[in-house]
């Protein structure tokens, strides 16, 4: 019996395909670039027109080729799941055909284009850039490390000198200069964050700012290692956050003794929450230990969150992303027992599905009863509708699809805390902004200027008499549906009380009737323009020394 190479021996096979045809080749070929700063030994490519992101491994071996996704978990592997996740928004996909039948449709029309244009889609890329990715080691000789001295760009963004002082920070946070030995020119100095490992003292990267400047220190092991503060005698908590700065900014508005402080500078990764648990093993800490999430109060933030309380509940309810629709995350959750395919949830997972049912209620039902009522459009309907948290038990799953907007996955990390009994373990703790930096400035303009904080709740969450006639738009609603009033916000925030004056005269505003509708966008933005209009003077009259 002949095989199927002898019967057709025109006809590629996977394995062939991936032989002559790198991810990085088609993906260059489709509208992605190279962003060369993000990566030397990973390189990572970006599709401007859908947003796609991809990180390549083994960049010069095209048939040993790999890829993912860091947005997507579920979204990785050979060129054959690049082209799979992405018929339809980068490559043309036919419905009458099955979905090998359209993979292989593009990559027999991409081998069929004529040789000078493949050459030319290979010269997208720098040749010599890729040849010498492995060479592309974390050169730390070429960075001439400083104990910190020059810390104009912390002023800047409101952090105390007495803060860059505390036990948790001496040795964290360096100046730096980088001079290539191969390029001569002007050397500049920058603030250093150094990153490592759990149980390794060397360094495997830097992270460099200044007031214009944010990069990666060339060859950085961004992937594994995260930037941390010195480890307390006792650990308490970890504080987990985007950027050093948000660390420095928490220290500072919340005061809080034996804490480590992680940064993982602005992209989490599955190694990263490896070694942010090793690091956890490390320090000596008892039954009321914390982790606190305090990433961003944004969507990426929220999807951080969500992929690390993913791998606390992996032993006990154990999730997988799977391929979803567009516009929201479908999670399926199982049994750590295995199951016969058509086999009933157990009743772990059922005990799951249950309680994270019932957190989300209140969240579902809210948008039900704004749904019911009749003076808002079909439009608005429709998109809120969208905006609800969808549940299905499958055979032995319970899947979960959340929309990636950050108010359905925030909901859905606090009914997951819940529902997994991690409230004592787990605390979500989000800036009133986007970030704990951004809160800091604030209050530290309150301070100075207490009118602002009158004037901020002024513009709130209340309408006028003409305007409660009005039908509510759809950003209204998701404002006053989804966002807890940044009046109460503020409020804590300031920890401002009855006996307190500026208190006093901010609740004076609450049954003020001229207050105007609000725009939760321009009021982030005047609080910003405000905020660097005062960093600005200040800059200007403590040339010297900062006056907080």
């Amino acid at each position: 019996m002949e095989d199927f190479k002898s019967k057709y021996p025109k006809a590629k096979t996977f394995e062939d395909f991936r032989r002559e045809i790198s991810i990085i080749e088609l993906a260059t070929a489709n509208g992605y670039q190279h962003e060369i700063k993000k990566g030397s030994r990973t390189p990572v490519f970006f599709n401007p027109t859908i947003n796609d992101r991809i990180i390549i491994m083994n960049p010069q071996n095209a048939a040993n080729q790999g890829y993912w996704n860091p947005e997507d978990d579920s979204d990785k592997g050979s060129l054959i799941n690049f082209v799979k996740r992405r018929l339809e928004t980068v490559f043309k996909k036919d419905n009458s055909k099955s979905e090998i039948a359209n993979v292989n449709a593009v990559l027999y029309n991409y081998l069929k284009l004529p040789e000078p244009v493949k050459h030319q889609n290979r010269q997208l890329v720098n040749p010599e850039v890729l040849q010498n990715v492995e060479a592309h080691n974390f050169l730390i000789d070429y960075y001439k490390l400083k104990p910190l001295y020059k810390t104009d760009f912390f002023r800047e963004r409101g952090i105390a000198l007495e803060t860059l002082e505390k036990p948790e920070f001496t040795g964290r946070i360096f100046n730096v200069q980088y001079q290539d030995p191969n390029k001569p020119g002007p050397v500049y100095t920058n603030v250093a964050f150094p990153y490592h490992l759990a149980h390794d003292p060397k360094m495997v990267g830097l992270e460099i700012r200044n007031t214009a400047y944010k990069a990666h220190a060339e060859g950085s092991d961004r992937s594994n290692g995260v930037w941390q503060s010195n480890m307390p005698e006792k650990l308490d908590r970890m504080v987990m956050v985007e950027s050093a700065l948000d660390a420095l900014s928490y220290r500072e508005l919340r005061n809080q003794n034996n804490t480590l402080f992680i940064s993982y500078g602005g992209n989490l990764t599955l190694n990263q929450i490896q070694t942010i648990k090793e690091l956890k093993t490390k320090g000596k800490t008892d039954e009321n230990f914390q982790f606190v999430l305090a990433n961003d109060n944004d969507k990426k933030g929220a999807y951080y969150d969500l992929m690390f309380l993913r791998e606390l509940t992996a032993d006990k309810y154990p999730s997988q992303r799977l391929a979803n629709p567009k516009n929201s995350l479908k999670l399926a959750f199982a049994s750590t027992s295995p199951q016969n395919p058509g086999a009933d949830a157990p009743g772990q997972v059922l005990d799951l599905a249950d309680k994270l049912i019932k957190e989300l209620k209140p969240y579902n039902d809210q948008i039900d009863k704004e749904i019911e009522k009749g003076e808002i459009g079909k439009v608005v309907k429709n998109e809120l509708e969208k905006d609800k948290i969808k549940f299905k038990i499958e055979g032995n799953q319970f899947l979960v699809e959340i929309p990636t907007t950050y108010f359905a996955m925030h909901q859905f990390n606090k009914a997951l805390v819940q529902a997994a009994g991690l409230e004592q373990k787990v605390k979500l703790d989000k800036g009133v902004l986007n970030d704990y930096n951004e809160d800091l400035k604030l209050v530290k303009l309150i301070n100075k200027n207490p009118e602002l904080l009158i004037d901020i709740n002024k513009k709130d969450l209340h309408k006028n008499e003409q305007e409660q006639q009005d039908k509510l738009n759809y950003q209204d609603l998701k404002f006053v549906i989804l966002q807890p009033g940044r009046y109460e916000q503020l409020q804590e925030l300031f920890q401002l009380s009855q006996a307190n004056k500026e208190s006093k005269e901010v609740l004076q505003w609450e049954n003020q009737k001229e207050i105007v509708k609000p725009n939760p966008d321009k009021e982030v933005l005047q609080a910003d323009s405000q905020i660097d209009k005062a960093d600005n003077q200040n800059q200007k009259i403590n040339q010297v020394k900062p006056k907080f």
